[in-house]
């Protein structure tokens, strides 16, 4: 007589916790990696986003710092020199009118206003200032200005200082878009030379 046995295998207990873990381990670490991704991806999208911003911002700030006049008003053409803050005159928008324009660091962002002449004779009311955000995010410390200053031998001018000796400016930010992220700070940096002061002081 012929017997046919049948070998029927399971997965024990421990096979099955075994497999379980693994499965687990694995779904982490893919979910890991895929929200690690889209945090790199987000920061670098955002952070391509406010260095363009911050760049178009000083290349206007370096036009209308260059060509800087007398106020409407008699007044001379640069107000205010400081580590974060600049006050001066110029034709900004070239509507043939001398605007007042102030740039300003102020909780890591930069920010530009500008007050128009008005009245005769020309008086420039600080309370007409528009106030527009230039760029967000700037992580300079405290010890490294974004405005710093040259005469006209091009010897730094230390602050306070008569603004009417300032012949050279010197722009730097760091842009991050994120605070922890240090190692990725994108430095922004520029000169300008003041076309209408003698170069000598």
């Amino acid at each position: 007589m012929l017997y046919i046995t049948q070998n029927q295998k399971g997965l024990t207990l421990v096979e099955v916790l075994v497999s379980i873990t693994i499965l687990v381990l694995i779904s982490m670490l893919l979910a890991n990696y895929i929200t690690n991704s889209y945090k790199t991806q987000k920061f670098i999208i955002n952070q391509t986003d406010t260095t363009e911003q911050a760049r178009k911002g000083v290349e206007a700030m370096v036009k209308e710092i260059r060509e800087v006049v007398n106020g409407g008003d008699g007044s001379y053409p640069i107000v205010t020199i400081d580590d974060n803050e600049i006050i001066f005159f110029a034709d900004f928008d070239r509507d043939m009118a001398i605007e007042r324009i102030h740039y300003w660091l102020q909780d890591s962002t930069l920010y530009k206003g500008v007050t128009e002449p008005a009245g005769d004779p020309i008086e420039y009311s600080t309370n007409s200032e528009i106030v527009s955000i230039v760029c967000s995010y700037v992580r300079n410390e405290s010890s490294e200005p974004i405005f710093s200053y040259k005469d006209g031998l091009y010897q730094d001018i230390s602050l306070p200082s008569n603004p009417n000796n300032v012949r050279l400016i010197h722009f730097s930010f760091k842009i991050n878009t994120s605070s922890e992220e240090s190692p990725n700070d994108y430095l922004l940096e520029s000169d300008v030379t003041i076309r209408n002061f003698k170069k000598d002081v």
